[in-house]
């Protein structure tokens, strides 16, 4: 069972090592799907059987993922808003209490600083924090994803490969390489932020295409119109019946004499540009 467990993690960590910032809703959804099958027919057991027993397992699974879902977006805005400011503030406790680091001793130095206490500067720090990730949430909600993904995957892949190598999952966290955790995940967070890059670049590179495109079409028909309107003629220099651009009419006693040029194209794509005079018959 340990080594099904390794294998799983591992799978589970190298889907996310490089596009986790978009699979990682996936999972949860999957995981989601997986608990709603199993429990919705414990609820239905209890709520007295109201869903048939071949309908229990489909409804319970898309109710467990939309779930799951919902529960994953929730955890990520709440991420995005609260996450800097409780983790600086966690951290200011943690140096203070853990390592014997008190920041307050340093701030008391700066002769503009008036007399505050510890609740105070927490306070302080807590609104700067607050604003900054206000301000800069358009890119929180980049890098939370990807920030979380990476360190799910280095977690799954190094515990993975630990239970596989020593055939049994890890008793407790003293028991897990948090160095080597860590090393993965800067490693995936660093290759998700650059295929992001890349895939932005190719997206920018494809829009500036069609945007040229569009345009060339347009001065293309442009190019059509000027000078006149366009009319189906059989050219003689390429033999195809193609448009023809009218460059000049002259009328005489029983035709109309028009000068057009052909705005046909070969099969490699290259305009004839043949400019020829055409006869109109005039209607009696």
């Amino acid at each position: 069972m340990d080594l099904f467990v390794g294998l799983l993690c591992i799978a589970l960590g190298g889907y996310l090592f490089k596009d986790g910032r978009s699979r990682i809703y996936k999972i949860f959804a999957l995981l989601g799907a997986g608990a709603g099958y199993f429990l919705f027919p414990i609820a239905n057991s209890i709520l007295g059987g109201m869903v048939p027993e071949e309908y229990v397992g489909p409804i319970g699974a898309a109710l467990g993922a939309m779930y799951a879902y919902s529960i994953t977006r929730t955890a990520e805005r709440a991420l995005t808003t609260m996450g800097p400011p409780v983790a600086i503030i966690l951290g200011y406790e943690y140096l203070r209490v853990e390592k014997g680091v008190d920041l307050l001793e340093y701030v008391t130095e700066i002769p503009q600083m008036p007399n505050i206490t510890n609740e105070m500067l927490q306070g302080f720090l807590f609104m700067i924090s607050t604003f900054l990730t206000l301000w800069l949430r358009s890119y929180l909600r980049k890098a939370v994803p990807i920030v979380v993904s990476g360190g799910m995957s280095g977690f799954l892949l190094v515990t993975g490969g630990d239970t596989i190598r020593t055939g049994e999952m890890p008793a407790s966290t003293f028991d897990i390489e948090m160095v080597a955790c860590v090393v993965v995940s800067l490693l995936s967070i660093a290759t998700q932020v650059y295929f992001m890059r890349k895939d932005a670049d190719e997206r920018l590179e494809e829009s500036i295409y069609r945007t040229d495109r569009r345009i060339a079409g347009l001065k293309a028909a442009n190019e059509m119109t000027k000078g006149g309107s366009v009319a189906m003629i059989r050219c003689p220099a390429c033999s195809k019946e193609s448009s023809h651009q009218i460059v000049n009419r002259k009328e005489g006693a029983d035709n109309v004499e028009v000068t057009v040029k052909c705005l046909g194209k070969d099969e490699f794509d290259f305009p004839c540009n043949n400019v020829h005079v055409v006869h109109e018959v005039k209607s009696a």
